[in-house]
């Protein structure tokens, strides 16, 4: 026996419910055939088909018969079910499968290929399970060396225990996910100020299988940071100690701050009292006048000066 078999993924409202459809294909013109003309072109003279649900999905399961008519008896069908069913979920599987790999195959190229550290390390340790080659740029190591270490290994003593902390609040499940910027030690004894959003990877479970982590290295913006503060905090010493009276004005001429000389001076007792109050209110008559003139030119980005007395 010959037998012709398709497997076909239809809408589900089509077949759902929908008993197995059978019987001779009729010959005659098509406008008298109907839904069999396209079956009578390719000469099929008798066909069963199955409606097959598998894994959410409808299949349509047809057999058809080619060299001459045929009943399909009743206990048949079963059987045929049976091996649609195998078939559709092999389908299926065959289709999940290719899912996946093409899935792993995104991820891993985002993995090794991304120009930020990636790295997955173990829930228990902390051990290096993956590492891609930026990270490997960042800390100084080789592969092969991360992947006998701890990420604890490489932080920096002064920075590990907290970082440490974020990591078990973490695997406890307290947080989702965190972030932290920490210091790596490099293979040459040198420190790097990275950045380290880390998540956790559960299994089907629920239990921790590993963490999956994301390094940038803020270097560079990091000591930046640090200089600028250095600066401002030699600036802060300078006005501090300077024995002329130092005032600082936000653009809308309100007063931010005054140096110990200057309330000195002007004979204030609590600054609190005068900081964020209008600098013009300091001064009287022509004095304000001359005050709110320097005002506007320092505005403009323009240096100026005055003389007036300063009622205290």
């Amino acid at each position: 026996l010959e037998v012709a078999v398709h497997c076909q993924n239809v809408p589900a409202p089509r077949l759902l419910g929908a008993a197995e459809q059978r019987g001779r294909v009729a010959e005659g013109p098509p406008e008298e055939v109907g839904g069999g003309k396209s079956s009578v072109r390719t000469g099929v003279k008798s066909l069963l088909a199955i409606p097959i649900a598998a894994n959410g999905s409808v299949y349509a399961l047809a057999f058809a018969r080619a060299e001459c008519y045929r009943d399909w008896p009743e206990d048949l069908i079963p059987s045929l079910r049976l091996a649609g069913e195998i078939f559709a979920n092999a389908l299926v599987r065959k289709k999940q499968e290719e899912a996946l790999r093409a899935s792993e195959e995104r991820y891993r190229a985002f993995f090794e290929l991304a120009a930020v550290g990636t790295g997955q390390a173990s829930p228990d340790e902390g051990r290096f399970l993956r590492i891609n080659e930026a990270h490997c740029r960042i800390t100084g190591h080789t592969r092969e060396e991360l992947l006998a270490m701890k990420f604890s290994d490489i932080t920096h003593p002064e920075d590990r225990e907290k970082d440490l902390e974020k990591f078990r609040r973490l695997i406890r499940g307290e947080v989702a996910n965190y972030t932290s910027e920490k210091r790596y030690l490099r293979k040459n004894g040198n420190s790097v100020w990275v950045q380290v959003d880390v998540s956790l990877v559960r299994d089907t479970q629920g239990q921790p299988l590993h963490t999956v982590a994301i390094v940038q290295d803020i270097d560079a913006r990091k000591r930046a940071q640090q200089a600028l503060a250095q600066s401002e905090d030699f600036n802060r010493r300078i006005i501090e100690s300077s024995p002329d009276c130092m005032a600082i004005l936000d653009l809308g001429g309100n007063l931010r701050y005054l140096n110990p000389r200057g309330q000195q001076l002007m004979e204030i007792d609590d600054f609190s009292i005068y900081r964020d109050s209008p600098w013009l209110n300091l001064w009287q008559g022509a004095g304000q006048q001359a005050a709110d003139s320097a005002i506007q030119q320092a505005r403009s980005g323009a240096a100026a000066t005055f003389q007036a007395s300063c009622p205290t």
